[in-house]
Formats: structure tokens, sequence, C-alpha cells
């Protein structure tokens, strides 16, 4: 859990508390946003290698047939949050990489899961804190 402490001691009066006030939920929410596209990035590159069809078998990650899948991970900027993942109807299919599970006609397919988010957020989930820091903290 991300916790932050904010002490302000420098004798400013009630005008500068209210501008920070007002600029920090924005400055939080860009942050978020940059971040969730550190993420969303490193989820794309992980989505770029040969698909099963075009290359070899040993591709830890879905990989690329037709692109839709990689094309449908987005970022979703909220004042508290940013939602990253696939997004739509375009990609029904997105959980069953992530998860594994059966598919097809009355479940006759066993898709053994290859995850893409949960790998993106461990790769790259210290820069993103990075970021979110440094647009929050920024002068």
């Amino acid at each position: 859990m991300l916790s932050v402490r904010v002490v302000l001691n420098n004798g400013s009066g009630k005008s500068e508390i209210r501008t920070f006030a007002n600029v920090l939920p924005r400055r939080v929410a860009a942050g978020l946003y940059k971040a969730g596209l550190v993420i969303e990035s490193q989820s794309k590159k992980l989505l770029s290698g040969p698909g099963r069809k075009t290359g070899p078998n040993d591709n830890p990650y879905p990989g690329v047939v037709t692109g839709t899948l990689r094309r449908s991970v987005t970022t979703v900027g909220e004042a508290t949050r940013a939602i990253i993942g696939p997004g739509g109807l375009a990609t029904p299919y997105a959980a069953i990489h992530e998860f594994g599970g059966r598919a097809g006609r009355g479940g006759s397919a066993v898709i053994p899961a290859r995850p893409y988010m949960g790998p993106s957020l461990d790769q790259a989930g210290e820069k993103a804190f990075d970021v979110l820091w440094k647009v929050v903290t920024a002068p």
C-alpha cells in the first residue's frame, strides 16, 4: 500500500495551504496516469513477441498473431487510480490468456495461463512509482 505523509512547516499562510490542497489531487491524478502508461508500455512490449501461430511456441507471453490484444491495452486515469489493461469487447480472450482456463465449444480447449499484465507490473512497477513520485513532488 502506498502511503504519503505531507508536513508543511514553512510558516506559510492559509492561502498557500489551500493552493497546495487544490494542486495535489491534480498532480496525483496526472502522476497515476503517467505511471499507468509505464505499465501499459511494458505490457505492449511483452505482447510484441512471436505469437503461437507465427513463431516458436516457447514465448511465455501470448505474443502477436493479429495485434488486437496488444492494441487493446490502454490506460484510463481517474482521480485516485489508473486502470491499465485490455478494454472493450474486441478482446474477449484477454482474461483467458492472463489466467488460463477452458475455452471453445463446451470448454473443450484447455488454455494455459500466459500472463502479461501481472509480469508487466512486476517488471515496471518501480519505474512507474518513480514517475508518479516525480510528478507529485515536482516544484
